[in-house]
Order: C-alpha cells, then structure tokens, then sequence
C-alpha cells in the first residue's frame, strides 16, 4: 500500500515537472518580440554600415530638437543591436523622407505603424460641427 502511495506521488510530481517545463519552452518559443531569420541576417551584414533614418522633428512627444520617442527608440535599437545609426532629422513640411519616421494620412503595404493618434474638440465653445471634414487633418 505504502509504494502505491509513493508511486503516485511520485508520478504526480513527475507530471507536474513535466508542465511546468513544456510551458517555459513555449513560452520561450512563441516569443513576440523574437527577431526573425531574415531581420537577423539584415542586421549581421549591416553592422559595419552607418544607416541614416529621417526623424520627424516637430512632433512633441515623439521627436522634438533631438529627444523624445522616435530619438529614444533609434537610440535603444542600436545600442541592443550594435547597428550604427544616423538620425536626420526633418520638419513636417519636408516630408520627403523615404526611410523613417513620418506623420501621415495614407499607409502603404510596406509601413509599419507606429502610433495612431484619435482627437476630441472638448470645451465650452463649439469648435467643430461633429463631422472629420470640418476638422484639421495633422
């Protein structure tokens, strides 16, 4: 009766230990923010070249004179990578940039979306008639 008793405890731990660490290998597995083959390799065989990205320099949080968002997100990814990388920054009206950071109404398929911005006109006089024409598109 007693090596019943331990058999089955001994089983259930031995199951127990089992989960635990089939959950930790798909977890390390299904990793979201794992680098891709591709972006590996794009970063080995780029390590040596200085890569410029335009930086939008007139949004407030995002970028402004050289801090914020898009400063701090270039800074971090090329100190974790070991990439080299050239801020340009730019205003909103010279948005001529094809490698970057921009603020934009159209998405193509080749964008990445950063951020998306929702507004509301809040106070005590009206500011617009409640339809997204009458507003300002930034």
């Amino acid at each position: 009766m007693k090596n019943k008793v331990k058999f089955g405890i001994g089983l259930i731990v031995f199951v127990i230990i089992i989960a635990i660490a089939a959950f930790i290998t798909i977890s390390i597995l299904n990793d979201k923010s794992k680098l891709t083959v591709d972006e590996n390799k794009w970063i080995n065989s780029n390590l040596s070249t200085i890569q410029s990205v335009n930086v939008l320099n007139s949004v407030d949080v995002f970028g402004n004179n050289g801090h914020g968002v898009f400063f701090d997100f270039i800074s971090d990814l090329g100190k974790e990578y070991g990439l080299k990388i050239n801020p340009i920054t730019y205003n909103n009206e010279n948005n001529n940039a094809d490698v970057g950071f921009k603020m934009t109404n159209t998405v193509d398929t080749n964008s990445v979306v950063f951020d998306t911005d929702h507004y509301s006109c809040t106070g005590f006089n009206p500011c617009c008639n409640g339809s997204a024409s009458s507003t300002q598109q930034y």
